[in-house]
């Protein structure tokens, strides 16, 4: 990385340079990469022209500069990163303007809590609440991993001033907790031993431990963990995800150069009757295929089982699909993972 301005006379015609010269720190204008090549040229033009109209005013468009750049470089796609960059400043408006909030410094932890869990600005959807946190701790994580890969000490100690502060909670320790814990004395979950093998250790007094589902399950939750970082999709719309065409798409956004695929999940939020796409990173739909080559294996089959929705709130509402939460022909949910009184 250099901090050699004299370089922006060379390249004072690209947009980047008309739009954020001078605008913000000149350590984030020229930010390069170890070969030399400045991060803002990767920059979609679109990303690039919402910044500077709807963030260069604002008390957080440092923090934002620099995980725009660290997004872009980490292949997320172009709608995948607007639709972060642009839902969080939307947040961050709301909760500013409510507390008035001048810095990033001021923001507080309790902030943040009282918006999530509804005790603030009332006519805000479950969603909206938890898209500040999903958009939040994906800046932050991302962050963390580029900066600790890209750059020495020297240069990470001065871009950490541009990192937001951590948050010691997500959106699982709020609604999700809160509905597990309701809903535990639903049926057996995936990671139940089997009656065989519950037997056997008793007549035995031996361990024995059937590997299987409980590597589905790591599977599944780091599905799960993948698509709630990147999109804000709750548990509801990760449930619905099926291995069809009309829920799982891919798309060629032409309007860049190279052309790039976008990866999407068709899903219907709650309180809709109609589907709305939830943009992902390619590596999302990559571990998609390994669960489904996986549970072929378990089924010892070559295609998926169309399964029954067992959610009750939303069953009369799906039809039989090949889920992708789905194990030994069933649907998993929220609540079937984890059988009665395990405790993990």
């Amino acid at each position: 990385m250099t901090y050699n301005l004299d370089l922006l006379e060379e390249h004072q015609n690209k947009l980047w340079v008309k739009l954020l010269a001078g605008k913000i720190p000149d350590e984030l204008v020229v930010l390069s990469n170890p070969d030399g090549a400045f991060y803002w040229d990767q920059v979609n033009e679109k990303i690039l022209k919402y910044f500077a109209k709807q963030c260069l005013d604002q008390p957080w468009v440092n923090h934002f500069a620099l995980a725009i750049l660290c997004l872009t470089d980490r292949n997320l796609t172009p709608a995948s990163i607007m639709n972060i960059t642009s839902v969080l400043n939307a947040r961050f408006r709301d909760l500013f303007s409510y507390f008035k909030i001048a810095s990033i410094g001021e923001l507080k932890p309790y902030h943040v809590e009282q918006y999530v869990t509804g005790q603030i600005i009332p006519e805000h959807s479950d969603r909206q609440r938890q898209s500040i946190l999903t958009g939040y701790n994906t800046f932050v994580f991302n962050l963390k991993k580029w900066l600790g890969t890209q750059f020495i000490e020297e240069i990470q100690l001065k871009l950490t001033s541009y990192m937001l502060p951590h948050m010691p909670f997500d959106n699982r320790d709020f609604s999700a907790r809160a509905k597990a814990n309701s809903g535990a004395n639903r049926n057996p979950g995936l990671l139940i031993q089997g009656l065989y093998l519950t037997r056997k250790q008793r007549l035995t007094n031996k361990l024995f431990i059937n590997i299987e589902p409980l590597y589905i399950a790591c599977m599944f939750a780091r599905f799960a963990l993948d698509i709630i970082t990147s999109s804000g999709a709750r548990i509801n719309e990760l449930l619905q995800i099926s291995y069809d065409k009309d829920c799982c798409v891919v798309t060629v956004d032409n309007s860049v150069n190279p052309p790039q695929k976008n990866y999407i999940f068709r899903l219907t939020p709650k309180g809709k009757e109609e589907p709305e796409n939830y943009y992902m990173p390619e590596e999302v739909f990559k571990f998609m295929t390994e669960i489904v080559k996986t549970l072929k294996e378990a089924y010892r089959s070559d295609k998926l089982p169309e399964v029954e929705y067992d959610v009750e709130t939303r069953k009369h509402l799906m039809p039989s699909r090949r889920y992708i939460f789905q194990y030994q022909s069933r649907h998993i949910n929220v609540f079937t993972i984890i059988p009665r009184g395990c405790k993990i």
